[in-house]
């Protein structure tokens, strides 16, 4: 083992569990230790640095977003049951959900639709190590490229993702857009999209075939979201 490499090897008893056996110690460390307590001592220390390490991608997504941890726990214990489902199936793996990799939330102004997508990253973070990239659209489309293949992407406000000239969208932006979610698609690299707006509200700005393969059922499980404001029940 590669950890032991580094170690001086001496015949002593083990200050961890008192047997007289092998054991190892850093040339700097005074108190000896065995191979087994070495071990522990070793899987101890990862879970601590993958703690501390989940702990700063949880507080740097909710700075980001501006949503505060309580919204988070709620989601855990009553959220909508096709995103609990679909953050599972992202953390297990599972094929259903390579076959299905993309959400799209959509809904009223504070129904919990960024505290959702958040969920998802925080659980799969904390379960597979996936590390989730969270974007305004329209900071999106003006660089596509560090977001190509993130292993999970939030992006939100997608109803702001074209600019409007007077009426006429922005083919620049939809372009871009395109590029993004086609690449993605085709990886089935797993994609949140956050919008205020339905299908009526998207439209007009992103054109039939953009919102297509956002919302493409084969692809995509789109949640609907309204009634009482997650800021409302938490306050």
């Amino acid at each position: 083992m590669q950890f032991f490499s580094t170690l001086e090897k001496i015949e002593h008893f083990c200050d961890t569990c008192q047997e007289r056996t092998l054991h190892y110690r850093f040339a700097s460390q005074v108190a000896p230790f065995c191979a087994i307590c070495s071990d522990r001592l070793a899987t101890a220390d990862q879970q601590q640095q993958r703690e501390l390490s989940y702990q700063r991608f949880k507080q740097s997504l909710l700075s980001e977003t501006s949503v505060e941890l309580e919204h988070v726990e709620l989601t855990r214990k009553e959220g909508k049951q096709e995103v609990i489902t679909y953050a599972h199936q992202i953390a297990c793996n599972s094929q259903n959900c390579t076959t299905k990799p993309n959400l799209l939330l959509f809904g009223s102004v504070g129904t919990g639709k960024t505290t959702h997508a958040l969920y998802v990253a925080l659980y799969a973070y904390q379960k597979l190590g996936i590390k989730a990239q969270y974007v305004k659209s329209y900071a999106l489309v003006a660089n596509i490229q560090p977001y190509l293949n993130s292993a999970m992407l939030i992006i939100d406000e997608l109803h702001k993702a074209i600019r409007l000239y007077g009426e006429k969208p922005s083919e620049q932006d939809k372009t871009e857009l395109y590029k993004l979610v086609e690449h993605r698609r085709n990886r089935k690299l797993p994609t949140i999209f956050i919008s205020n707006y339905d299908k009526d509200g998207l439209l007009p700005s992103l054109g039939e075939e953009l919102y297509d393969r956002i919302s493409d059922k084969h692809k995509t499980i789109g949640v609907h979201f309204c009634g009482e404001s997650y800021r409302q029940i938490i306050v």
